[in-house]
């Protein structure tokens, strides 16, 4: 299919996305209800333009649970309410099933997790992308 603004040509567009830093440019769409609030969903199709990605990993430890949360803060805020994305990668005992949910408000990412069974470990990866310049 055709990009709106670059038509056909797929190597104008790589053209327009090379750079000297990376930013929100390597998705050049989205879908969501608000320009500025990426969290809100929605059927808009909206063209990026500003943003940047951070990632991170962070380690729960603790007495055996089987649920609990955590709020890490972000290297850099963002202008508003990222996309997030969550994922266990790995368990103390290992093989524990956990579903983890994540949501911001700008600064840094509340995370609630519930697992299957006890764990005394968790590590997660998580990925946020939202709004904002970090030039």
């Amino acid at each position: 299919s055709d990009f709106p603004d670059f038509g056909s040509d797929f190597f104008k567009l790589i053209e327009e996305l090379q750079g000297t830093r990376v930013g929100a440019e390597w998705a050049r769409y989205r879908q969501g209800s608000q320009p500025d609030v990426w969290s809100r969903p929605g059927s808009g199709t909206r063209t990026t333009l500003g943003g940047f990605v951070q990632v991170g990993s962070f380690k729960w430890t603790g007495g055996a649970a089987v649920s609990g949360g955590e709020s890490i803060t972000f290297p850099v805020s963002f202008a508003d309410e990222p996309l997030l994305f969550c994922n266990v990668v790995k368990t103390t005992p290992l093989g524990v099933q956990v579903v983890c949910q994540v949501w911001s408000d700008g600064p840094g990412i509340d995370l609630l997790w519930w697992a299957a069974s006890n764990v005394t470990e968790i590590w997660f990866h998580w990925l946020a992308y939202g709004p904002g310049d970090i030039r």
